[in-house]
């Protein structure tokens, strides 16, 4: 329940900004995440959504940086792959902590160009030894749809640290940063565009 209800509240977000504010450049961006016990393991499961005035090429990628505990077993969804790494990869001009002692997650689309529409929401999963949560860095790398150059972002999600293992585990109900500044943009913007269609009165 509390990831439908991240996800409704980011997807209403990144609705209102387009269709008032007009695009939004941001690439790739992480509207939820939810923790669920599988088997020994942790399963960390993220949606990520495409926001407007972005577009996939094969090789455009998103890093989740020190995702510790990592363990193999999470399949990606069809067009992409996963890789791990201790450094990188980071999109340029954009600067991340990343512990090089830590496991990176990568997942790297390999479809066609342009395939995947704007809003789209997909799912990414993966293990962990560990069901503790804490802030950690999301970067992507995508073009942008208007004139096809390269585009970099940096924002937060949760990643597991070392910690207690073993307990009842349930879903990480406290909003994404980045959902929550797209949801004060949002309403910033329809209360304003209600002020400038309020009637007029005249003498």
């Amino acid at each position: 329940m509390c990831h439908l209800t991240r996800k409704s509240f980011a997807l209403l977000a990144v609705w209102a900004c387009w269709s008032i504010a007009g695009p939004a450049q941001a690439g790739l961006l992480p509207v939820s995440s939810m923790i669920s016990s599988e088997g020994d393991n942790y399963r960390y499961t993220y949606g990520v959504v495409l926001t407007s005035d972005s577009t996939l090429h094969t090789g455009d990628f998103f890093t989740i940086y020190d995702f510790a505990g990592y363990m193999d077993g999470a399949a990606p969804p069809a067009g992409w792959t996963l890789t791990t790494s201790n450094s990188g990869p980071t999109p340029g001009h954009v600067m991340p902590f990343d512990d090089p002692n830590t496991t990176n997650l990568t997942w790297t689309y390999n479809g066609s160009d342009g395939a995947v529409p704007q809003g789209t929401i997909d799912t990414f999963a993966a293990l962990s030894s560990f069901q503790s949560a804490t802030d950690g860095f999301f970067a992507s790398l995508t073009h942008r749809q208007v004139d096809g150059h390269t585009e970099a972002n940096v924002t937060d999600t949760q990643v597991p640290v070392p910690g207690t293992v073993g307990a009842a585990n349930m879903p990480n109900c406290a909003p994404e940063p980045s959902a929550i500044v797209l949801g004060a943009v949002a309403l910033s913007l329809v209360v304003g565009l209600r002020w400038l269609r309020r009637p007029t009165r005249t003498s």
